[in-house]
């Protein structure tokens, strides 16, 4: 019965709650029998983000989720209220498969997606973005974020990611 499907708040739609917790049966039978939209928004919804259920699956880790919801057409590049996109969302959460899953779906790739992997440390995600995405290792963040005009090494040291930073100085010293 799709009316006891458990939701964290009351605002949650069942598809969005499905992809939180990575219930690729019941996305698939929301989708199929109560012909959802695969792009159904949290729109209107206290607390909401204006979210599809790909963001949701993205920021969660959610990959059978993901991959149901790029099947059937979700909007790769759609952005929440914050601008950010399921991508960005994968990267933030260290899902290293499921942006590539994303990527695979040519899903954009914004510029500063690398500064997001840089200011959380996360090497693989610094290695993938620059060495799968040609992501520019040289670029400054023109006060993206808060984080003010610096270079992606600059971040590197303030944060002290050491590990991001050798590799980043590898990398410009090879170009």
């Amino acid at each position: 019965d799709l009316h006891s499907f458990p939701t964290r708040r009351s605002s949650d739609l069942p598809l969005h709650v499905a992809a939180i917790v990575d219930n690729v049966n019941a996305a698939r039978l929301l989708l199929d029998e109560c012909r959802l939209s695969v792009d159904t928004r949290t729109a209107g919804r206290r607390h909401s983000m204006d979210q599809t259920a790909l963001h949701l699956a993205a920021a969660s880790g959610s990959g059978r989720v993901l991959q149901l919801l790029l099947e059937r057409g979700a909007d790769v590049n759609a952005v929440q209220l914050d601008h950010m996109s399921a991508l960005v969302l994968a990267v933030r959460g260290g899902h290293h498969e499921l942006a590539r899953q994303l990527l695979a779906a040519e899903a954009s790739v914004d510029p500063k997606l690398i500064v997001t992997a840089v200011n959380s440390g996360d090497l693989a995600m610094v290695k993938f973005l620059s060495e799968e995405c040609q992501a520019d290792v040289t670029q400054r963040t023109t006060h993206m974020s808060g984080l003010g005009n610096y270079n992606l090494l600059e971040i590197a040291a303030c944060q002290g990611h050491s590990h991001v930073l050798d590799y980043l100085l590898e990398k410009q010293h090879e170009s």
